[in-house]
């Protein structure tokens, strides 16, 4: 018989009406920097990740909801599960500086299958 371990999800703090976020998380025991800025002319959020000493994982990508934000990604210190920004309507749409925080939030899947 095969066990199936849960999938533990972990959210991370978003604030409303802020323009850009620098926040350090914990994901997977290892510390990591997560960076989202906003453009306004493209009326788009950006996501990077980077290492505890710094060192870019992923810079610039744009959000998308409901999927993967490290899809394909390659690095040593990329973390194993998946890192998603989630959105709470189903919509599926991007989000606008509005939306972040309130429908779309982040967070983090340990990836245990």
């Amino acid at each position: 018989m095969t066990t199936i371990a849960p999938q533990t999800f972990a959210e991370f703090p978003l604030f409303p009406d802020v323009p850009r976020y620098d926040m350090q998380v914990q994901i997977a025991g290892k510390n990591y920097g997560v960076r989202l800025d906003y453009n306004g002319r493209e009326n788009r959020w950006n996501f990077s990740l980077f290492a505890s000493d710094g060192e870019p994982i992923a810079t610039g990508l744009k959000v998308v909801c409901n999927w993967d934000m490290l899809y394909g990604i390659v690095h040593a210190e990329r973390p194993p599960g998946q890192v998603v920004f989630f959105d709470l309507f189903g919509s599926g749409e991007p989000p606008t500086f509005a939306d972040l925080g309130r429908r779309v939030r982040l967070g983090y899947y340990d990836g245990a299958v």
